[in-house]
């Protein structure tokens, strides 16, 4: 094949004497073809933090809850195969034999799984409002026999209403609410009542509870709204006769966030649920919003609220997080935010959260916990000096005895 080179001269061989042909072997110029691939524009991808648990997207909804262990799933699953069996019973008014053991069974079973309770260590979660859910001792038509509480069915025609224990661990208030109904003569309408029964509580050992009565409040209700509240004080001990002492103790078997299961002195289930309802203002306990008071606007289903607060956006939100207070105020369900702050506002929610002992007590603790050290220094001093006031003051109290 010939060669597919041509002879060119060199630029030096131009000017010089003697010519010298530098031979430059070019290539033949040949068609340039380029082979050029279109590419699809590349899609936009969400940006991703890469971690040691895997890929957690950045935009994305955040990732469900962890799953929850063996334990705390069989313990959920205990708690609703109670309550399924309870549900339907009228709060034990309507309880046979056989579904008093059943009862009995599946508290037990429960129990079992979660072992002694010490209200030592978990007593705020006493805290709160709670409604009672079945008695044992209902299905006696009383509202626990011996121990402090209203008989029905004996005097006057009672129908039972919703029963509720507000408990207060600050200023040890044990109060039993029972919502009852008296007949009347027709064609007067039923008078309905609220009959709060004041107690005082303590702990005894880790898990018994002991309540001393101290009076009886009656509001009406309904048509007879606008009367005034009647107390009852209690009666001295000297005229109390000895088979109403007038106190009565019980056991904690178990408690958690959201349910509560006790014991009387005679054996007799009692389980609680915490009261939700519309309305109701609870302290957040856990996240970013740790401390802030919300309102539950609607009820999502029995894990989850969607609660709203005047600086917060309105979201849903666990029981487990929330710790209900004995404030409510009147809106409608899911109300618009400029509703929820009159509303508020009109119920002087913010003074009478702080006002409470349990609010007292948080803004002790939060205040504490902004001390620095030239506070916590004079605090110390405080002490010494309170310690040493009182050192005095005994020491004359001992002499003036012995002299």
């Amino acid at each position: 094949m010939a060669s597919s080179s041509f002879l060119l001269e060199s630029p030096a061989s131009i000017f010089s004497s003697s010519p010298i042909k530098a031979p430059l072997y070019l290539p033949k110029p040949y068609p340039f073809i380029v082979n050029v691939k279109r590419r699809r524009p590349e899609r936009k991808r969400n940006p991703v933090l890469k971690s040691a648990v895997g890929d957690v997207s950045v935009v994305d909804s955040p990732p469900p809850p962890p799953p929850q262990d063996a334990k705390s799933e069989l313990i959920s699953s205990l708690k609703l195969k109670l309550l399924g069996i309870v549900s339907g019973l009228n709060r034990g008014l309507a309880a046979n034999q056989d579904d008093l053991g059943k009862a009995d069974d599946a508290a037990k079973e429960l129990e079992t799984v979660t072992g002694p309770v010490d209200l030592l260590t978990d007593l705020d979660k006493l805290q709160g409002r709670w409604k009672l859910i079945y008695s044992s001792a209902f299905s006696s038509r009383t509202l626990g026999g011996s121990r402090p509480g209203l008989p029905t069915g004996r005097l006057l025609p009672v129908t039972l209403g919703q029963v509720f224990q507000r408990i207060d661990v600050i200023s040890k208030d044990f109060d039993n609410i029972a919502e009852i109904e008296l007949g009347a003569p027709w064609p007067l309408p039923p008078l309905e009542v609220t009959a709060t029964l004041a107690h005082k509580f303590e702990i005894i050992g880790s898990s018994k509870i002991k309540i001393t009565f101290e009076k009886t409040s009656v509001k009406t209700r309904g048509t007879f709204s606008q009367l005034p509240s009647l107390d009852v004080p209690r009666i001295p001990d000297a005229l109390r006769p000895p088979s109403n002492p007038g106190s009565g103790d019980f056991d904690v078997t178990f408690i958690d966030a959201d349910t509560r299961i006790t014991r009387g002195d005679r054996g007799e289930l009692r389980p609680f649920k915490r009261y939700v309802e519309i309305g109701r203002v609870a302290l957040v306990n856990y996240g970013k919003d740790y401390g802030k008071l919300v309102v539950i606007v609607d009820v999502v289903d029995q894990n989850r609220a969607l609660v709203d607060a005047p600086d917060m956006v309105r979201g849903q939100m666990n029981f487990k997080r929330l710790t209900l207070t004995d404030i409510t105020i009147d809106i409608p369900r899911v109300p618009k935010k400029k509703t929820l702050i009159e509303a508020m506002e009109k119920a002087d929610v913010k003074n009478k959260w702080e006002n409470s002992s349990w609010g007292r007590k948080l803004i002790v603790q939060k205040r504490r916990a902004s001390l620095n050290d030239f506070d916590r220094f004079k605090l110390m001093l405080a002490k010494i000096k309170r310690a040493g006031v009182v050192r005095q003051e005994l020491a004359k109290l001992k002499k003036e005895n012995s002299s």
